[in-house]
């Protein structure tokens, strides 16, 4: 029994993952927004310690290190005067893409937590951080990269 090769991920589909994880981040940062507007957040109360922010705040910022660092070289380039949707065909392209994004809204995402948890600036910044790598990196600006 030989099981089939993963499919390779094209524009379309990259473009579908990629506004998932947007709309996904964006969403979970309105509901905590809201919840902080409600006055029924931090979770915790401000006179705790604010080790947990620290923490959580290092873990995320681990991660969008760990994608700008590591996971963001090994998206390939697109050929020298190739059109724009070109880089997709490359196999490993889509999957090397959608694993940056993925490191950053997690990254983004355990600072969200942070802040619901402990109103701290420092992991909210850390969300807002990885938010912005999400945006700066899209699919249109993977493909215009030579």
């Amino acid at each position: 029994m030989t099981s089939a090769a993963p499919e390779p991920l094209d524009r379309s589909r990259v473009r579908i993952l990629y506004w998932a994880l947007v709309g996904g981040l964006t969403a979970v940062m309105a509901v905590f927004a809201g919840l902080f507007w409600l006055k029924t957040a931090p979770m915790l109360p401000r006179d705790s310690p604010p080790v947990i922010a620290w923490v959580m705040g290092a873990l995320g910022i681990a991660s969008l290190l760990f994608g700008w660092v590591w996971a963001r070289p090994s998206v390939p380039l697109r050929a020298s005067g190739a059109a724009p949707a070109s880089l997709w065909r490359d196999p490993n392209a889509g999957g090397r893409a959608v694993l940056l994004w993925v490191l950053w809204e997690g990254g983004a995402m355990i600072g969200n937590v942070g802040t619901l948890l402990t109103g701290s600036y420092f992991t909210a910044g850390v969300a807002l951080a990885g938010l912005a790598l999400l945006l700066t990196h899209s699919p249109g600006f993977l493909e215009s990269r030579e």
